[in-house]
């Protein structure tokens, strides 16, 4: 004998919030990744790091300010 389930409009809800929220945390989880191989990565680091200093030096050229 089968059974009936009655759903209310929170349980309907529940299935399209679930797989908002993991897309939200696979994003997140994807840019937790990155920055871990940005950290990982002595060349770019160093990069990032000589930026800075030119920044702070006052030795641009040619940028686009945002």
């Amino acid at each position: 004998m089968a059974k009936t389930a009655y759903l209310d409009e929170e349980d309907r809800k529940l299935p399209s919030e679930t797989k908002k929220k993991l897309e939200e945390a696979t994003k997140l989880m994807s840019e937790l990744m990155e920055t871990f191989e940005v950290l990982g990565d002595a060349d770019m680091m160093k990069a990032i790091k000589q930026g800075k200093a030119d920044v702070r030096a006052g030795e641009l050229r040619n940028c686009w300010c945002f």
